[in-house]
């Protein structure tokens, strides 16, 4: 990156808001720990960042979000965490550092010795899409992607029944690949102003059509890749957008649970008709106004969006709980996996892909039987692992993923951005947002998406493998070798190389 001023500047924002911290009161042990989770969560960013920002950085993103769902709320003395007791907190702490320590170790050494020879020169991967590179295609996905969630979302989609995942997978890689790739020619200055305010209004309106759901996550998500692709492009963060959507982002927060008691059905977790998005917006502006000027409620209504994300209290639950009141699972919530990766094609009445996190509500007191019905509430990874196995768990887990993000993370610094293996690792990236799912839900869900995404850009892409030895000799002997030159020079096999 040319400049540091985006670093010094998050800096600055994390220190002053957190200046009246109660984690300065605390015991040293936990300042200690809180010191260590932060630079391992946001270590692989900063790597990236002042690296030349080579690749996607999906675990890089997957990494720095452990700052806002574990590291923040630790810092600001979550009362929901603070009430459990010194031993309880100090393992909590550890489990997150020993989980992105070894998950970042094995990314590491996955990267350099065993996916990149592998996974790079495949012939699946090196499949050309020629369109991306005249732009045609991400445009025909920017419609799609628009048409569907208006569809999803106003409930004007017709019963189309178990090819409705199919619909949401699609409608999900086609955001995230036209939404990646046109802010990025925007960050290369190649889109007219004309393109660029379509590209605007059609993001923007999908985005807000996203929220009419009375949830943030995901259009948040396509925020967050925009802004990624624009930077990679543009080698230069805009921070002045950034901290736009991020207000906007936290004043709807503010008015939220308002929006969803009134369009929600009692007891659901959504919206059982259409409604009307300007009626809507209306209602939750003025709600979200109410909360802001409400003097009465100002410290605890103005906490911004990232800061309510918390998964730190749940962890603590379930490193509190086991084993010594309820015995490990012993991976109960991942013998499910192979159950949900079953397609409902074959078996309509197949579980939930959110099975685990439901499991592990059920088990640990979160929920019953009845609630997860209606809606599921996640716990994360780190402790769905201990709950499961304990400290070998959350090691292995993070093994796991570590090997997992470095496929993507291979594909995207090793292949060309026309590659169908950069495709797929750009497909990836909104999974690289998501830390509240149990492993199982993200494992099914990024397969779900990843392989439709592969069937349907197969069919518009072409072989252009790397050439085997053998072809590139029999090549530089049909054209005979370079004039005073050995036929096994450099030149002719740089000729002889497309």
């Amino acid at each position: 990156m040319k400049s540091k001023f985006p670093l010094i500047l998050l800096g600055i924002l994390i220190v002053w808001s957190n200046r009246n911290a109660p984690i300065f009161s605390f015991d040293l042990s936990e300042i200690l720990i809180c010191v260590v989770m932060g630079i391992l969560s946001i270590r692989p960013a900063l790597g990236w960042l002042t690296s030349g920002m080579k690749g996607i950085p999906g675990f890089e993103a997957y990494c720095a979000l452990h700052f806002f769902y574990y590291v923040s709320p630790y810092i600001r003395g979550s009362v929901d965490f603070l009430r459990y007791p010194l031993a309880t907190r100090v393992q909590t702490g550890l489990a997150v550092c020993l989980f992105l320590f070894f998950a970042q170790l094995a990314f590491g050494y996955a990267m350099k010795n065993l996916v990149g020879s592998v996974v790079t020169r495949g012939r699946f991967f090196n499949r050309s899409i020629s369109a991306l590179r005249h732009m045609e295609i991400l445009w025909a996905l920017l419609g799609i992607w628009w048409i569907l969630t208006a569809a999803i979302t106003l409930q004007v989609l017709p019963n189309v029944g178990a090819a409705f995942n199919v619909l949401r997978s699609f409608q999900a890689s086609s955001g995230a690949i036209a939404v990646f790739y046109l802010f990025g020619a925007h960050g290369k200055k190649i889109l007219s102003s004309g393109k660029l305010a379509i590209l605007l209004i059609a993001v923007v309106s999908g985005i807000l059509l996203m929220f009419t759901s009375g949830f943030l996550v995901t259009g948040t998500f396509i925020i967050l890749i925009a802004i990624l692709g624009f930077t990679m492009e543009a080698h230069r963060f805009p921070i002045l957008s950034a901290v736009l959507c991020l207000a906007f982002i936290s004043f709807l927060h503010l008015g939220k649970s308002e929006v969803r008691e009134r369009y929600w059905q009692e007891g659901t977790n959504f919206s059982e008709r259409g409604v009307d998005p300007i009626e809507l917006y209306s209602f939750w502006a003025a709600s979200s106004s109410r909360h802001f000027f409400d003097k009465k409620h100002e410290s605890e209504e103005r906490a911004s969006f990232l800061q309510r994300a918390s998964l730190i209290q749940m962890l603590s639950l379930v490193v509190d709980e086991s084993p010594g009141r309820r015995p490990f699972l012993g991976g109960e919530t991942y013998l499910q996996i192979p159950k949900l990766l079953v397609p409902r094609l074959f078996w309509p009445n197949k579980p939930r892909g959110s099975l685990p996190t439901e499991t592990l509500g059920i088990y640990y007191g979160i929920q019953t039987l009845e609630s997860v019905e209606i809606t599921a509430i996640g716990l994360g990874a780190i402790a769905e692992a201990w709950a499961n196995f304990g400290w070998l768990g959350v090691v292995l887990v993070g093994v796991f993923l570590g090997f997992v993000f470095a496929v993507p993370g291979t594909l995207s610094r090793r292949l060309e951005t026309d590659k169908l293996g950069y495709v797929l690792a750009v497909v990836f990236l909104s999974y690289s947002l998501d830390l509240e799912n149990a492993l199982g839900t993200f494992v099914v869900s990024a397969f779900q998406t990843l392989f439709v995404a592969s069937v349907g850009f197969y069919f518009i892409s072409k072989n252009e493998a790397l050439p085997t030895i053998k072809k590139v000799t029999r090549k530089i002997m049909m054209n005979g070798p370079s004039k005073g030159r050995n036929p096994s020079s450099a030149t002719d096999l740089n000729r002889a190389l497309p």
